[in-house]
């Protein structure tokens, strides 16, 4: 509202019930979203009168999120802050700046490509690699809170594919729309050696589930090795309606599934001595465990089977390795054992028949 001013006011100058002409507050950030943690942004305040004139050496406040800052403007009427983006959980941080009893509100977005693989029930922790056994895959959930409406693009991993629908081919862009949208990354169908780059990290729980197999009898290749790994690697890129452009990448292994040699009536642990050699030297993983051991019957031993089967599934889930069959190798009953099994209660398990 355009009010007289106090004498020597400039005419056309906008000024207070007092007649004073009034105080400009300009504030704004560079740049005006965040996108991870630990990025920063400079909140730049520049104070004028409504009459033209410049403010300096003015006391100015920002407050915001855990913080209270200070800091007098320069001679061009200007005072800056820098902030951070801190906490992976916030959507947005909201600043209030107080200078010369006027209060302005100041909000930057957080701009973001949150990217979270499926949890390992097992751990609690992301599951880190998938093994290649026909059936198991590993879900990514890829949040674009923020950001508005875009489109995501998927390069086709070096090894895998990932898939954004039921089609069974690599998907190539997503259109976003609601901010959230989850991806399946399958591993190849089969692993050869040469394409070998990477050995999965004991864990803990690995370590210990790893040590109770042994204890109670089950042998390993090598002194139980980690499992071989294919690494391949995840590249998203988003770009939203405004142009703003984000990429994240991330690696994912890929690993072969546990081989289960068993042996037939008359062998025992010894049986499939030179073939586990043979096998860890093309980097499987063969387990050996005793059948026949007393005098159970076929199912008894089909039982035995599955429990060493389920022992060594949520061995490798305790790898943070996403896996739901394995590989059998029988000989003469050996063979009748696992037909048994595939026809039993855990039909479905395997990734091979027999």
């Amino acid at each position: 509202m355009m009010q007289t001013g106090a004498p020597g006011t400039k005419k056309g100058t906008l000024v207070d019930q007092s007649g004073c002409p009034y105080t400009i507050v300009n504030m704004r950030a560079v740049p005006d979203y965040f996108s991870k943690p630990g990025d920063n942004a400079d909140i730049i305040v520049k104070l004028s009168g409504s009459d033209g004139s410049v403010h300096a050496g003015r006391p100015v406040i920002l407050t915001g999120p855990g913080i209270t800052m200070n800091a007098v403007t320069d001679g061009s009427g200007t005072a800056r802050f820098r902030v951070n983006h801190m906490d992976k959980n916030k959507i947005s941080y909201n600043y209030v700046l107080t200078a010369e009893n006027i209060r302005k509100r100041l909000t930057i977005p957080v701009n973001r490509l949150r990217v979270v693989f499926e949890k390992n029930p097992a751990t609690g922790r992301p599951f880190t690699g998938v093994a290649a056994d026909g059936k198991s895959f590993v879900e990514i959930n890829i949040d674009t809170t923020g950001m508005g409406p875009g489109l995501l693009r998927i390069e086709k991993p070096g090894f895998g594919r990932i898939e954004c629908g039921s089609t069974g081919s690599q998907c190539k862009v997503v259109r976003m729309s609601n901010n959230q949208v989850t991806l399946k990354y399958y591993p190849p169908a089969y692993l050869r050696q040469k394409n070998f780059n990477a050995q999965v990290a004991f864990t803990n729980e690995a370590r210990a589930a790893t040590s109770s197999a042994i204890a109670s009898g089950t042998i390993y290749f090598n002194n139980a090795r980690a499992p071989w790994a294919v690494r391949d690697t995840i590249r998203l890129n988003f770009e939203n309606s405004k142009g703003i452009k984000l990429a994240f990448a991330s690696d994912i292994l890929a690993v072969r599934p546990p081989v289960m040699l068993v042996h037939g009536f008359f062998g025992g642990r010894t049986t499939w001595k030179n073939l586990q050699m043979y096998l860890g030297g093309e980097r499987f993983d063969p387990v050996i465990d005793e059948y026949y051991a007393g005098d159970q019957d076929i199912h008894d031993q089909s039982k035995a089977l599955m429990a060493n089967i389920s022992r060594e599934l949520a061995r490798y889930r305790a790898f943070d390795l996403k896996c739901f069959r394995v590989d059998i190798v029988g000989h003469s009953m050996g063979g009748l054992i696992a037909r048994n099994y595939i026809k039993g209660s855990a039909t479905g398990m395997m990734s091979a028949s027999l």
